[in-house]
């Protein structure tokens, strides 16, 4: 199974986890980018990026 990190904690995160376990970031996949990305509540039902959103992760 392929690791990723938390990009707002860098803690390892299995594709897996929906929360990550050191800072508690709720967890999202991007297909497309093959990352997972830190999310923050922006009210209601709607998620925004809490890490670094302008910078991208190396492809691999």
């Amino acid at each position: 199974m392929r690791l990723f990190s938390c990009d707002f904690c860098n803690q390892v995160v299995h594709f897996d986890n929906r929360q990550c376990v050191s800072c508690g970031h709720r967890l999202g996949f991007d297909p497309e980018l093959m990352a997972m990305y830190a999310l923050e509540s922006a009210g209601g039902t709607q998620w925004q990026l809490a890490g670094k959103p302008f910078e991208t992760p190396p492809r691999r």
